[in-house]
């Protein structure tokens, strides 16, 4: 009846009403706004706090800064994911990052192999207020109680809404608990529900040192889900303050953190640690939303706005509480992070907007923010308690009265949530509340109206992807507030049409406040609206809205999955373990830590599809490999089996090398000989391979993510699928299982139609085959396929090796394509050799099983020759598949296996600059790798703990983009 009421007398639609029924109406309102004022605007006699005014879920205090209330102050460490931060890294054809993206982060960005875990580190109580008359006290024995998030095994989740929103964050699965200083066990234990920013103008650092981010951010929510250790709580005096919270409560927490100065230099011992502060205080179950009567103070308009936001609440108890935890700057002073005193000063003075009336002043120190979380109590006299309730707020520099914070005159947020992910057809209303001067504002005029947030929209695109989020119905809408000071906007997503093309969906903002006055950011909403997704009738592999599609983006954008699962490679995907993963994943609930995407940004169709295709059970028929017309490979697709190519040899370099490397120096001679010529060979068929792929005018590419192997691995290419590569030390189980696998001889005419051997030489003569028949195509049509820049032709003389050669016409590429699968597996079962004499790998690796060299014996090939000796002592040992993470961090090893790591990165990407316009610098390439070899053999000789026992410390053949 209120609104009602309220909203026809503001329209003046009252002409057919009664003079009885308007005098009723009156009267009511009259009542219901005693009431209201009795109840929620202060009268001490009937209402204290927020926590004991249940009448009214319009307006709540702002719990959180009550009493009593802790505060809180510490570390954190976000594990930020950045490869995703890149538009451009969403293309997934074009995807390629090089090493010199690590150091100037242009295109993977400071943690490409982030997790989005977010915990607090070394965070303490650092004073409770246990009632408005006393200061905070930090003597309490519950100062110094720790803080902490993840008392489970998954850490909680700090997500972006959009690549192109990365202002809008949430944190999902927090779990806050209070430890107990004695014992493991904490005394109070809580799981947040999704709590996003507040979106608050954010305060900066001054002038930030190199490698640390320059904003802050809040966060506010409410806690209910508590779980409350009472033998520790009611058995231990240290606990007394926290079970008056627990009274006060009522079954209901609120929290308020803030987080600043986040460390973003890798090299850093810091980095990823940023800090936080903040607050806990009784809550209210009519407050869910965390729209509780706050008033807003914004930085003021002629300030520098260095300074971020406050808010505040005036009480019924003439107690003035601010919380100025993001409004506070700060600068680099001698290695740490202090309060900026530049425009704002150390003093400051609160008062009223027209009369001037004192509120009160503040002395600004680093020891008080951490202390009290840059919340502080004003007590204020009758008067000004009144001046409050007619007056707006504003903090300026006592020395000369310049204001830097002013009270919002309209204070208008949304209540329920600010950030919505959205699928085509879905509806979703969102309350938003405007109050003045912390009173519901009845009869606001609320413009409100939807913006693309994206520069990546082509202008023939931008009318349909507008129309594909409407609010009550249209693009841009004026709305009313009833006398709860509330509207409801009805949200409504369309289908955007696919605009970015390679990222799903379009982000937008929903903005409720007139355009000329929307200076902050908190009055708008942060929406994601997913393109519209048909899901096939049987889900495949390959194909337009195939699995692949999606999951190789996911593969290329989030490197840390890759030690569960290689989400670009079917055999891994759909192994029974990982299928099982992945759909326990993607079916937890949205809010869990647990939940994968991580980043939520697949839609439900696309969802639903991959869940509908891990769960055929003939998967297999839907992975064709991808073909020409007829079966027939196109050039672009041959190229690709030439990149294949390029990865096939360099899969097998490393897992040759490791057990080089585990030979002790002076020891099994004979054998590291043989290693040795043959991950040479490797290293020139590697590149006699990407010769022919520039020669036909592709590109070599050895540094994306998705060609550099993750042991344990498959080959590339449906080559021996079977088989499983690991680094792993020397042994004749290694040697026969393994490396006499991969260069397994499988002998087929030249011309069999149907080369489906899964072998390294059946691969080759499938390309063979292919590149002869695209050349005798083009031929007859007057042109060739040897359109590559011979200038991009790499030659290169190894001692007591084969040449690696140029490659400009078919002869040439026939003649690297034979002396690759001869060097291999030899030419024949009776001719083991290749045409320069020199004995295939194959058969070289089987001398050393039979301990004998092969020789022509009787017209046959026997292994009779001189004695081939191994020493299974003279071997180190190893870890298999070693991996930087496995050695302690600032260990000696760690730093080792780091630096490895990144040598070996180095390497890849000068022979990535060699086979891309650079071959004048392959001498300097190959330098590189015997510098490379010298560390390995210096890593070696380290013997090393791991785990319980004792072992040498293994080179780590690993992309440092996936530690």
């Amino acid at each position: 009846l209120e609104s009602a009421a309220c909203t026809a007398i503001k329209t003046r639609h009252i002409s057919s009403w009664t003079f009885v029924e308007i005098t009723m109406i009156q009267q009511t309102i009259i009542a219901i706004t005693f009431i209201h004022v009795l109840v929620c605007s202060g009268d001490a006699s009937v209402v204290s706090d927020c926590h004991s005014c249940p009448h009214s879920p319009s307006i709540n205090r702002p719990c959180y800064l009550d009493a009593p209330r802790l505060h809180f102050a510490g570390r954190l460490r976000a594990d930020t994911i950045t490869l995703n931060n890149q538009v451009d890294n969403f293309d997934s054809d074009n995807f390629h990052i090089i090493n010199e993206a690590i150091h100037d982060r242009q295109h993977a960005g400071f943690s490409p192999a982030g997790t989005a875990g977010f915990d607090f580190h070394d965070t303490y109580v650092t004073s409770v207020c246990e009632d408005y008359a006393s200061p905070c006290s930090d003597k309490d024995p519950f100062v110094g109680t720790p803080v902490y998030t993840s008392a489970s095994s998954v850490s909680a989740k700090l997500i972006s809404i959009d690549v192109e929103g990365l202002g809008a964050v949430s944190v999902y699965g927090m779990t806050v608990a209070l430890g107990s200083k004695l014992r493991s066990l904490p005394v109070l234990s809580a799981r947040l529900p999704t709590v996003s920013s507040t979106a608050e103008q954010v305060s900066i650092v001054v002038a930030p040192p190199k490698g640390h981010s320059a904003g802050s951010v809040r966060f506010q929510t409410l806690i209910e889900d508590i779980e409350w250790n009472d033998e520790l709580l009611y058995g231990d005096e240290t606990y007394r303050f926290l079970r008056k919270l627990r009274e006060a409560a009522n079954g209901t927490l609120s929290v308020s953190f803030t987080t600043y100065v986040y460390n973003v230099q890798p090299f850093s011992k810091n980095f990823l640690f940023g800090y936080v502060v903040g607050t806990i205080g009784p809550g209210s179950r009519l407050d869910r939303s965390g729209s509780v009567s706050l008033r807003a103070l914004q930085p003021a308009v002629l300030s520098p706005r260095l300074n971020g936001a406050a808010v505040f609440t005036v009480r019924a108890n003439r107690t003035v509480t601010v919380d100025f935890s993001n409004a506070v700057t700060r600068r680099y002073v001698d290695g740490l992070f202090k309060l900026n005193t530049e425009g704002m000063g150390r003093r400051w003075c609160l008062r009223t907007s027209e009369t001037n009336a004192h509120v009160g002043e503040l002395d600004v120190s680093d020891e008080w923010y951490e202390r009290v979380a840059g919340v502080h109590d004003f007590q204020v006299g009758e008067d000004v308690h009144r001046s409050l309730r007619n007056e707006y707020l504003e903090v300026v520099r006592c020395v000369d009265n310049s204001s830097f914070l002013v009270e919002s005159k309209h204070y208008t947020r949304a209540m329920s949530l600010t950030m919505a992910f959205l699928n085509p057809g879905d509806r979703q209303e969102v309350k938003v509340l405007v109050t003045q001067k912390g009173l519901p504002l009845c009869g606001h005029q609320v413009p409100v109206y939807v913006k693309i947030k994206s520069t990546r929209i082509p202008k023939a695109k931008e009318l349909k992807t507008l129309h594909a989020l409407k609010v009550n119905g249209r693009s841009s809408v004026t709305l009313v507030t009833d006398c709860k000071g509330e509207v409801t906007l009805k949200l409504e997503a369309g289908d955007p049409g696919n605009p970015r093309d390679f990222v799903d969906g379009c982000p937008y903002n929903v903005f409720f406040v007139p355009e000329e006055e929307n200076i902050f950011s908190d009055v708008k909403l942060y929406v994601r609206v997913f393109d519209e997704f048909m899901i096939d009738d049987k889900p495949t592999w390959y194909g337009k809205n195939g699995v692949y599609n999606i999951f190789r983006q996911y593969y290329h954008l989030f490197p840390v999955m890759r030690h569960v699962v290689l989400l670009g490679d079917y055999d891994s995907v759909t192994s029974p373990r990982n299928i099982q993963y992945i759909k326990m994943a993607m079916t937890r609930p949205f809010d869990d830590p647990g939940f994968m995407p991580v980043k939520r940004d697949l839609s439900r169709n696309k969802t639903k599809m991959v869940l509908e295709w891990l769960d055929r059970e003939n998967r297999r028929l839907s992975i064709p490999p991808p073909r020409g017309p007829r079966g027939q490979l196109s050039l672009e697709e041959l190229r690709k089996q030439l990149q294949l190519a390029t990865q096939i040899e360099h899969y097998t370099i490393p897992v040759y090398l490791y057990a080089f490397y585990s030979i002790k120096d002076g020891y099994n001679n004979e054998v590291r000989e043989i290693i040795r010529s043959i991950f040479v060979d490797e290293m020139i068929h590697m590149s006699l391979a990407a010769n022919i792929l520039n020669a036909i005018g592709g590109s070599p590419d050895f540094t994306s993510p998705e060609v550099i192997p993750v042991y344990p691995s498959r080959l590339p290419g449906d080559v021996h699928p079977e088989l499983t590569l690991h680094l792993s030390p020397l042994s004749k189980h290694l040697i026969k299982d393994i490396f006499m696998h991969i260069e397994m001889p499988r002998y087929l005419p030249d011309d069999d139609e149907d080369v489906l051997a899964h072998t390294i030489g059946g691969f080759y003569m499938r390309v063979k085959k292919h590149l002869k028949r695209l050349e005798r195509e083009h031929k007859a049509k007057g042109s060739t396929i040897f359109t590559g820049d011979p200038a991009r032709q790499v030659e290169y003389d190894m001692p007591g090796h084969r040449k690696i050669f140029k490659v400009t016409d078919l002869d040439e590429a026939m003649k690297a394509l034979e002396l690759i699968v001869e060097q291999g597996e030899g030419s024949s079962q009776v001719m083991p050799r290749d045409d320069h004499g020199q004995l295939s790998h194959y058969y070289r690796f089987q001398e050393i099983i039979e301990g004998r060299k092969l020789v022509k014996s009787e017209g046959q090939m026997k292994f009779i020759g001189d004695r081939v000796d191994f020493d299974p002592a003279a071997v180190y040992r190893f870890p298999d598949n070693p991996h930087v993470t496995d050695y302690p961090a600032e260990s000696l090893a760690r730093k080792y296996a780091e630096g490895f790591s990144q040598r070996y990165l180095n390497v890849l990407s000068q022979l990535h600059r060699v086979f891309n316009g650079s071959p004048e610098r392959v001498t300097e390439t190959f330098a590189s790798m015997f510098y490379l070899n010298m560390k390995a053999k210096e890593m070696a000789a380290m013997e090393v703990r791991v785990g319980d026992s004792s072992m040498h410390l293994g080179p780590t053949f690993e992309n440092p983009l996936n530690l």
